[in-house]
């Protein structure tokens, strides 16, 4: 018998641009991030390569991420996400409309080939990120 190796699970909400504030983004959504990087965190070889394509430009980088959940679903983490964020919808489409700022939910699962996890969104979940005008990407790491 095989024995059976959870996934670890990972989900990451995260803002970006060139002219997000970090400090004064993260008082407005009144929560503090995981991580952030701002203009300055960036490889002197990038932030000087004028021609790099924009997506691969410095931007800053608002983030939090929900860790390591070893688990056969993702939903709990994803909900946890969303509890944290569903009452900030305002805040965040006034600023990203504000500084035209872009927004993501990643989902990562590190696994082993034959145990992928279940990778549902929900309604609710698909509906917020709807409403930024969001990106949803999945990034599968398999053994």
């Amino acid at each position: 018998m095989v024995k059976r190796k959870y996934p670890e699970i990972l989900v990451t909400f995260l803002v970006k641009g060139k002219k997000l504030d970090l400090n004064e983004f993260s008082k407005k959504m009144d929560i503090i991030p995981t991580e952030t990087r701002s203009l300055e965190d960036w490889p002197e070889a990038i932030k000087k390569n004028k021609t790099l394509p924009v997506e691969l430009q410095p931007r800053c980088v608002w983030k939090i991420t929900m860790h390591g959940e070893k688990s056969n679903t993702a939903e709990n983490l994803l909900n946890e996400i969303l509890r944290r964020l569903e009452d900030k919808v305002e805040v965040l489409i006034s600023e990203c409309e504000k500084y035209n700022l872009t927004i993501a939910l990643i989902l990562t699962v590190y696994c082993e080939a034959n145990f992928l996890p279940e990778m549902t969104f929900s309604k609710e979940m698909v509906e917020f990120m709807g409403k930024l005008k969001g990106e949803i990407i999945i990034d599968l790491n398999i053994d």
